[in-house]
């Protein structure tokens, strides 16, 4: 676990705003994306240095990639291709 500034700022990238994080907000639970490779460990050191504030729990999750698709479809003479 490092302590610089520089490896806190790049471990949270950004905070999540849907509306489950909106209605957890009212629970003083956040929600962010951070690094895929960070732990729990550096995650909880990260907010606390940059919020100042005292981390209780931390839970993470990965998220499933998502799978693109790509269709050819050929009307007459003409080629359709579509990305789903």
């Amino acid at each position: 676990m490092v302590n610089s500034s520089n490896s806190n700022t790049q471990i949270i990238k950004y905070p999540i705003i849907t509306d489950k994080a909106t209605r957890l907000l009212e629970n003083n639970q956040y929600s962010f994306i951070v690094d895929r490779y960070s732990d729990k460990i550096t995650i909880k050191a990260a907010i606390e240095y940059l919020f100042n504030v005292k981390v209780v729990k931390v839970n993470t999750c990965r998220l499933p990639r998502k799978k693109n698709v790509l269709v050819n479809i050929s009307v007459g003479n003409h080629s359709i291709k579509k990305q789903l």
